[in-house]
């Protein structure tokens, strides 16, 4: 091989090493976000607002310190157990038209009367719980609404009628741009069809995903939408979840893996990704067809390890060892069979 195309081969494999590594950083980001998701519940803990997580057949999975400070349980002793609502409860009826109701929860030494907020989430239901009681301190509970870390609005007709911080800040506006104005005017025109669908299905809980026009830009958000009683009159109320940062290392990691996808299967280079036990993983057209295969599935079945493509054995464990002290080789050359 002359030194031109082998420059020109190496240049390809570099590239190639360069979008491996791109996707690796991709895949990392996702794997912050579901650090940033672990980070918000610790916010959820802490906020001091009564929340309850459950799985899809009412077992509880997450107790904040404010449902800890409501029923005297510490969240160690309750996880993993049913709900502690007194009586038979039909957990798929309870999530879907419960909002704003009251009902009496199991406290250690006694019942509590609250005031329940369910919100159907994947797998489960996030409910917020708020003592109804003599002498209740108002001011307290609507600064813990205002405060709290999802955002929350309410709507009547196609005006929203409050909407606390986070939505705000998710929105990027100040309240006097936002309370008073249509919600529609928010959301992107290509889903307005979604939220037209959920305001038919007034009386029912409605749950999808949207996204929202702020004003630095698109916010994609999971929302829950359960009517309520406002002012005596009609309304919908509002929760979601802010879950731009996974959407867009979602796409991001497609993209690359999309260009990636394209690059190898279009190079006139064969190129082949094995495991360092010597299992297949893929195989471009032009790798299989030097070797006379027409799929992975094909070399697979014949080669049972990779390695065996290389004929002398201390070639391979010297490439080996490079790989496991180092974690990568370049321009290491070994004879094919």
């Amino acid at each position: 091989m002359g030194r031109e195309p082998f420059r020109d081969l190496m240049n390809h494999v570099v590239a190639f090493n360069s979008l491996f590594q791109e996707i690796e950083e991709k895949a990392k980001k996702l794997e912050q976000e579901k650090e940033r998701l672990s980070y918000i519940e610790d916010i959820f803990y802490n906020s001091g607002v009564a929340i309850i997580i459950t799985d899809r057949e009412g077992k509880i999975k997450f107790f904040s310190r404010g449902a800890e400070a409501l029923t005297e349980y510490k969240r160690d002793e309750i996880k993993n157990i049913a709900m502690l609502f007194a009586g038979e409860l039909d957990f798929g009826r309870f999530v879907e038209g419960w909002g704003g109701k009251t009902a009496y929860i199991h406290g250690r030494h006694d019942k509590k009367l609250v005031q329940i907020f369910p919100s159907k989430i994947d797998g489960g239901a996030l409910i917020i719980l708020v003592p109804v009681k003599e002498n209740v301190d108002i001011k307290e509970i609507n600064d813990l609404i205002k405060n709290t870390p999802f955002g929350i609005y309410i709507l009547q007709g196609d005006v929203i009628k409050y909407a606390n911080n986070k939505m705000l800040g998710v929105l990027g506006y100040e309240e006097k741009d936002v309370v008073g104005h249509p919600l529609i005017n928010f959301i992107h025109p290509e889903d307005t069809r979604i939220f037209k669908k959920g305001k038919t299905a007034m009386g029912l809980r409605h749950h999808f995903e949207i996204r929202f026009v702020a004003k630095n830009g698109v916010r994609y958000a999971e929302v829950t939408s359960t009517p309520v009683t406002y002012m005596g009159e009609e309304a919908v109320l509002g929760t979601f979840i802010d879950t731009t940062e996974r959407k867009v290392a979602e796409e991001a990691l497609y993209m690359s893996e999309r260009k990636y996808r394209q690059v190898v299967e279009n190079a006139v280079e064969g190129i082949y990704r094995i495991t360092v036990d010597g299992e297949f993983l893929e195989a471009n057209n032009s790798f299989l067809n030097m070797f006379g295969y027409g799929s992975l599935e094909e070399i697979s079945e014949e080669i049972e390890n990779a390695w065996n493509l290389y004929p002398r054995e201390n070639e391979v464990k010297k490439f080996l060892q490079i790989i496991r002290k180092s974690g990568k080789v370049r321009n290491y050359e070994m004879e094919g069979r």
